[in-house]
């Protein structure tokens, strides 16, 4: 199973418009979403790490479908997570 990292930019993003983004993403079959709990937050951002059976290309493509509905100016990077295996 592949686990991402995600950070997504919406300038103006307010409380409601969180939990839109938040709520349409959960809707979303194939994978398990788990709200970031980044450093120091930063207004406009939602970080979220994902862990399931769904390839970086798909990813990308959910994320711009689902941002664009909320605003029309985003961006966003989704980071692999490296598993590290020990013995």
């Amino acid at each position: 199973m592949a686990k991402y990292s995600i950070r997504i930019e919406l300038p103006g993003l307010d409380g409601n418009q969180h939990q839109q983004l938040h709520t349409e993403l959960k809707k979303e079959k194939g994978f398990k979403l788990f709200t970031a709990k980044p450093a120091a937050p930063v207004q406009g951002v939602a970080e979220y790490d994902v862990e399931g059976n769904i390839s970086i290309p798909d990813l990308g493509n959910l994320v711009s479908r689902i941002s664009a509905k909320i605003n029309k100016n985003y961006s966003f990077t989704i980071l692999r997570s490296k598993v590290a295996l020990g013995r």
